[in-house]
């Protein structure tokens, strides 16, 4: 399945996408990609693995819908390491990250935390969600750093890639509000 997200990790290949790309284009897919992932692990039987890919190197459509997955599960659900092929470039997950102001996105606004986004911008009347954000003290958000991996178009001659392989350890019950 190839999960809807804003695609920038084909900019390389596709540059026409260039004059369509906006920063809102990942804000805008990262509740898709939060409810398809919780969706996913909820029917993944307890052992199974899953692999989590997105063709963007934007921490919102990436790491954050991880690490906001992880928390729901509530430790039912943990990172392993990704295993990679021999001679691919390949960099560590990113552990920090902000969040661009879908209002002012010309001004290059960011919020470091969910604490800072104003009512307005929140979800369900505005796009921001409490998922996109990461704590850095979050020792969750530190596995992201050591245990997912990011392929960059640069260094492999290819588009970009973010992996993550999640194992369940336990069957949770649903919050269907989320899907």
């Amino acid at each position: 399945c190839e999960p809807p997200c804003s695609s920038d990790g084909t900019l390389r290949e596709k540059p026409d996408l260039w004059a369509s790309w906006t920063v809102g284009l990942g804000l805008a897919s990262h509740n898709a990609l939060f409810k398809l992932l919780l969706r996913s692990l909820h029917n993944l039987a307890p052992g199974g693995k899953l692999l989590y890919t997105v063709r963007s190197l934007n921490p919102i459509e990436a790491e954050a819908v991880v690490l906001g997955a992880m928390k729901r599960f509530k430790g039912a659900v943990e990172l392993v390491a990704c295993e990679t092929l021999e001679g691919l470039c390949v960099e560590p997950g990113l552990t920090t990250w902000s969040v661009p102001d879908p209002a002012r996105t010309s001004n290059f606004r960011y919020f470091e935390s969910w604490d800072q986004v104003p009512p307005e911008l929140r979800a369900p009347k505005g796009v921001l969600r409490s998922t996109m954000f990461c704590d850095d003290l979050d020792p969750m958000a530190a596995e992201l750093g050591t245990k997912t991996v990011r392929l960059l178009p640069h260094r492999s001659d290819s588009n970009a890639l973010f992996a993550a392989v999640l194992v369940k350890s336990a069957h949770t019950p649903a919050i269907y509000d989320e899907w």
